[in-house]
């Protein structure tokens, strides 16, 4: 395993910048990579698309939707009869009811609370430039403060398989372990 430092910027120019001041620190090219990260979201990791794995909360929801869809179309259909309404009235009391009653069956099955923040951070896309760095704390340090110089908005470490100047086994879903991060976003 390679221990990796690298720095997020938000236009190409500036990432190559940063790779043009890397290497005249006398940083290696080959072990300087860059290359952009995608949204999140947008990192076609499935089949399907996306890269997001289905939230255990959901799993249920098809339950809840079912129970609140019959539950509230009992009670659609009861108002509309206690209403004394036509058959086209009742029939549609139902509708919304069981409309209504899935929804909130679902959700109620999601176990989710409103404004959930994720508790992870999560990558930001953009330009990345990641430099293999040697054991040593100087070489670590040199490149996380010509990172900061050239304006990399986040600096983070990781540990990975550098081959053929690529850092191969990089994973864009993965939460960065962030070193810097800079206010302006």
């Amino acid at each position: 395993m390679a221990k990796i430092i690298a720095g997020r910027f938000d236009t190409a120019d500036a990432a190559n910048n940063a790779h043009v001041a890397l290497v005249g620190e006398r940083v290696d090219s080959n072990d300087i990579c860059a290359f952009y990260v995608n949204p999140a979201g947008e990192h076609a990791a499935f089949p399907i698309g996306g890269d997001q794995d289905v939230d255990a909360g959901t799993r249920k929801t098809h339950a809840g939707a079912a129970v609140g869809a019959a539950i509230g179309g009992a009670v659609g259909v009861a108002a509309g009869l206690a209403a004394s309404a036509g058959a086209a009235a009742t029939a549609a009391a139902g509708g919304v009811g069981a409309y209504t009653g899935s929804l909130v069956g679902a959700l109620h099955k999601t176990g989710m609370k409103p404004n959930t923040a994720r508790s992870q951070p999560v990558r930001r896309a953009g330009m990345l430039v990641a430099v293999r760095v040697d054991s040593d704390d100087a070489g670590e340090e040199l490149v996380k403060q010509v990172l900061r110089h050239t304006g990399a908005r986040d600096i983070e470490w990781a540990d990975g398989v550098w081959r053929n100047g690529e850092w191969v086994d990089f994973d864009a879903t993965a939460s960065p372990r962030l070193v810097d991060t800079t206010a302006a976003r």
